[in-house]
């Protein structure tokens, strides 16, 4: 792709041969140029460079693609009201044609479906619909807002295995944190190898951690980039996660539980260990939390 400028005006042109130049977003309907006048409220990060077998394939999604039925689309916006706050946390696009939930944009009719067979809570909490959920079985890529009120979440191999999973709301009582009962969190996340965003704070249970707690909680999370856990009280392994988020990790540090001062270990894959700044690995020391790599 090249830019040109024209008077005020910038013109962006795909590049000679069989490019074509489309929107750099999720759509069922994309619309294609050699060369576009910038509006402008528009910018070059607007839009992106196909190649002529990319365009034939998005225009026969396009031309193959049927609406999805009005009943089902009523029922996943209604179920995409977070009963926490009331807010909407998804919705079906009309000018995309794709389902919307937890930041993700691009879920189709099927997914879609899959999504509120596993995830619809109408009248279970995550703890009750485990048996939906757990061991692989059940594969989505996020799920819907749980209507239950859970004062603390029981959460034992809640997702794992879920080889879709990239997004993940859990059930929230309290005002800042979902509270996470004890001895349940041990595979939780286990082998979700494209799970990027756990969106709740987490308290991690106050009670020292055995087989049954964070043991392979992110055995193979390859793709996990924000886990917000509050209140760590012992060892815990990010060792298969080279992409979390510096920020995370200082709240983990900040926050780390009160009820003891014994040493706490965190182990990080190496290339996160890499990103550790001397800011942090000085408050860990003052809080006696001790980074380690694999």
């Amino acid at each position: 792709m090249t830019t040109n400028k024209i008077g005020q005006l910038t013109e962006i042109q795909a590049n000679v041969g069989r490019y074509w130049l489309t929107e750099n977003k999720a759509t069922i309907f994309p619309n294609f140029w050699k060369k576009k006048v910038l509006a402008g409220n528009e910018s070059v990060d607007d839009y992106k460079e196909v190649t002529d077998n990319q365009k034939t394939s998005m225009e026969k999604a396009r031309d193959e693609w049927k609406r999805p039925e009005q009943s089902f689309i009523d029922e996943w916006n209604n179920a995409c009201i977070n009963p926490f706050d009331k807010k909407h946390v998804g919705k079906y696009n009309e000018e995309t044609g794709y389902f919307e939930l937890n930041g993700l944009v691009d879920i189709t009719y099927q997914q879609a479906m899959d999504i509120y067979r596993f995830t619809s809570m109408a009248s279970k909490s995550i703890s009750d619909n485990k048996n939906n959920m757990c061991g692989g079985f059940a594969k989505f890529r996020t799920n819907l807002p749980p209507t239950a009120e859970e004062i603390f979440v029981l959460m034992f191999r809640k997702f794992t295995n879920n080889s879709l999973l990239e997004v993940v709301r859990l059930p929230q009582y309290y005002q800042d944190v979902t509270h996470l009962y004890q001895n349940s969190t041990r595979d939780i996340f286990s082998g979700c190898k494209k799970l990027r965003e756990i969106i709740n704070i987490m308290l991690v249970p106050q009670i020292k951690s055995n087989s049954s707690n964070w043991y392979s909680a992110f055995f193979a999370c390859d793709s996990l980039e924000t886990v917000w856990l509050k209140s760590i009280y012992d060892t815990i392994s990010f060792n298969h996660s080279p992409l979390i988020r510096l920020e995370c990790l200082e709240y983990m540090v900040e926050n780390r539980t009160t009820l003891h001062n014994d040493n706490i270990t965190i182990t990080l894959h190496p290339d996160a260990y890499a990103r550790l700044t001397d800011e942090l690995i000085a408050k860990a020391i003052e809080k006696n939390v001790t980074f380690e790599t694999t």
